[in-house]
């Protein structure tokens, strides 16, 4: 059932590591903190994915349930990017039953979030053809099925034609998205046709930088022998040298608005059914446009000496969050004030802020550069006005720098961290070291909780390991559990903080999943422990499934000799520790040689097995059944004295007693065994010496007719069952 205290939403998407799902995946967790609302992200994989791996991953998508989730955002554009509109339906109606939001993708009768990729396309067409008068604009389309690909074509279609400049579909080359797909392809078409064209256009930032990388590979330079413009503005864009002119999506600000979209739906309020985010060139060096500082000291015209106006285009100009308006008209009449005063007071109150850390620092640097270029005359005239704005730049530059450097540390340090993970996880094959040795590094991760759930059958699971800061009910936690439920019993309610669910698999091999609860806002942490245990689990999978066949007997399914041999001395050990009795029972089934004789082998395999399954049957959990050999099988009874084996010996013979097998001549013919009995400390406090005495006492029993049980200090026992 559901957490009735905070509403449970689940996020489907493909990866959070990729920059356009991890920046609408952070918005979706920021919102989430802010509005009290707990977050399962599922990640899987494309979906109806041809890759074997994408068939494998979206599996995961089938855990999806109402019974614990309030609501549903789907990424679509993500998911399906790949896939026609009417697969994406299909997918979609999946989860009919639950509120649902959809990102990317605009779907009949589900509220959707969009882009305006027409407006970006036109935006970047018309800045190619009117600012640099270029004319053969060779586009990076997208995937062919996908909506998103094909608005943003038809726009770069419409722009050509809205300059008269012909279409040429030889120019145009078909990607998916994926960079290195986009490298290949790019660097085929310049082999083949050279440089015949002015500028590139691509679908995403991924697809420009892939054909960045094999310009560059062909000896060709951006923005001298092509300009290149993305879509997306990813934060690679920025850093590149020349820095990629692009469209930049607020993609944070979407996956925002996801949430309180679909908090509306599942309070019954009216919703649109579509929602369309603006979009911006961000004009940089690939398109051949000088770096922007260039362009700001000498901008000086834009200047207005009316205040709010001045806040009202930083506040535009930088898509800002509504929030962020009152610091932005505080922060620009500090550096006014502080210089009408004649001191330098917005440095102490530039610095306040960084400690405090009141807005991210990347935010402030952008605040700084785009007050200096509405206030620009007025900071290049004033001498005092000059300094204060460079030593405030610096500031920011300098704390910046220091935050990127403990960043990288940390990253650092994560990196060897998860490097002697994978160290010490392929070092073992057993599952309980395997799950000590994640338990120590987990914490040293700072991940709260962790389970891993592998696949008992097609419906359920159960779980194999749990590390949890909160005392679980043990019984609970590893009961066989419906796997759409994740986890079993009551747990998944109890857990405040949002998840992260990730499928296990090895090769073609679906085993499970793994359920992080979220820690570091690292998305590739999780992505990256999660492929480390995959293999891991399934190299400990193998290795017990190797124990298993080495110490189960073929045809019974029970243990074998040599792990009944090695329970007995463990049991005896343990006996002996805590003052505990044990019984020992050799079985053997009566009159298998005339069976075999009369009837062939099978059918005495056949009484072989029904023997043991009585056995089985008939035991209790901590109890060991095991064919010790032909037709004699061992039962092993912890903390049991005489008259609890004497109990169980009864028992077993009045099931046998209204037991008949039919013979291959249809025959219907009666099962029986006789039982010895030895007794730890009574009779022997040896192992060995048990199981010779249980031995000698089982003989007794079949040399007094069978279908009784003897035990060692009698002759023979006369209560057989008859």
């Amino acid at each position: 059932m559901k957490n009735t205290m905070k509403k449970t939403i689940g996020f489907l998407t493909d990866n959070i590591s990729s920059e356009y799902q991890e920046k609408i995946w952070r918005g979706v967790i920021s919102q989430s903190n802010n509005l009290g609302v707990k977050i399962i992200t599922y990640l899987g994989k494309r979906v109806f994915g041809t890759y074997h791996f994408d068939i494998l991953k979206s599996k995961l998508y089938d855990l999806v349930s109402k019974k614990y989730l309030d609501g549903l955002i789907i990424l679509s554009s993500a998911l399906s990017s790949h896939i026609g509109y009417s697969d994406t339906i299909e997918f979609c109606k999946r989860y009919k039953d639950i509120p649902l939001v959809s990102i990317g993708t605009e779907i009949e009768e589900i509220p959707s979030l969009l882009v305006d990729n027409r407006v970006g396309i036109e935006k970047a067409v018309e800045h190619l053809i009117k600012t640099h008068n270029y004319k053969r604009i060779l586009f990076l389309r997208g995937p062919i099925n996908n909506s998103e690909a094909e608005e943003r074509f038809q726009a770069y279609v419409e722009s050509l034609k809205k300059y008269n400049i012909p279409f040429n579909p030889d120019l145009v080359l078909v990607g998916d998205f994926d960079r290195d797909l986009a490298k290949k392809i790019v660097k085929d078409f310049i082999i083949e046709h050279s440089i015949n064209f002015d500028a590139i256009l691509a679908s995403n930032d991924a697809m420009a930088l892939g054909a960045w990388e094999a310009l560059r590979e062909l000896g060709y330079y951006v923005p001298f022998d092509t300009a290149i413009i993305g879509f997306d503005d990813i934060n690679e864009s920025k850093v590149v040298t020349p820095s990629l002119t692009t469209i930049r999506q607020p993609l944070e600000n979407i996956g925002r608005k996801a949430i309180e979209l679909i908090l509306d739906l599942i309070n019954k309020k009216n919703v649109p059914n579509k929602i369309t985010f603006p979009v911006e060139l961000v004009v940089r060096e690939s398109c051949g446009c000088r770096p922007q500082l260039i362009l700001l000291s000498e901008n000086e015209k834009d200047y207005s000496k009316d205040f709010e106006e001045i806040i009202q285009r930083i506040y535009q100009d930088l898509k800002l969050e509504e929030n962020y308006k009152g610091f932005v008209r505080s922060f620009v009449k500090n550096f006014i004030d502080s210089i009408a005063n004649g001191n330098q007071s917005f440095l102490e109150h530039l610095y306040r802020i960084i400690l405090k850390e009141e807005i991210p620092i990347d935010i402030l640097q952008e605040i700084l550069l785009t007050m200096k270029k509405y206030l620009s005359p007025y900071i290049y005239k004033n001498e005092q006005a000059y300094e204060l704005y460079f030593n405030s730049y610096f500031l920011i530059c300098e704390n910046l720098n220091r935050k990127e450097a403990l960043s990288k540390i940390k990253l650092e340090d994560r990196a060897y961290i998860i490097s002697e993970v994978e160290q010490m996880l392929i070092s073992t094959f057993d599952i309980q070291k395997l799950g000590n040795i994640l338990t120590q590094e987990l914490k040293r991760l700072n991940i709260p909780s962790c389970y891993i759930a592998l696949y008992e059958n097609e419906n359920y699971a159960k779980v194999i390991y749990s590390y949890d800061k909160i005392d679980l009910d043990i019984h609970e936690l590893y009961e066989k559990f419906h796997s759409k439920n994740l986890l079993p019993g009551n747990i998944l309610n109890k857990k405040e903080n949002s998840l992260i669910v990730e499928p296990l698999y090895y090769e073609d091999k679906d085993i499970g999943y793994i359920i992080f609860e979220l820690g570091p806002e690292s998305p590739s942490l999780y992505e990256t422990l999660r492929a480390q245990i995959s293999g891991a689990i399934y190299g400990s999978i193998l290795f017990e499934e190797t124990k298993r066949l080495a110490t189960i007997d073929p045809l019974t399914g029970v243990w074998n000799r040599r792990y009944l041999e090695e329970t007995i001395r463990k049991e005896t050990e343990r006996a002996r520790r805590f003052n505990h009795n044990l019984s020992l029972l050799v079985v053997d089934v009566d009159n298998l040689k005339l069976f075999n004789d009369t009837y062939g082998h099978l059918f005495g395999d056949k009484v072989i097995k029904k023997v043991a399954s009585i056995l089985k049957e008939s035991c209790r959990k901590i109890d060991t059944v095991g064919r010790y050999g032909g037709d004699e099988f061992a039962v092993i009874l912890p903390e049991t004295g005489l008259k609890g084996a004497i109990s169980f010996s009864e028992r077993v013979l009045g099931i046998l007693k209204d037991t008949f097998l039919i013979t291959p001549q249809g025959t219907k013919i009666p099962l029986s065994i006789s039982i010895g009995i030895a007794v730890y400390p009574h009779d022997s406090n040896d192992p060995d010496k048990l199981f010779s005495l249980a031995d000698t006492a089982m003989y007794k029993a079949k040399l007094a007719g069978g279908n009784k049980y003897a035990t060692v200090s009698q002759e023979v026992e006369e209560k057989g069952i008859t």
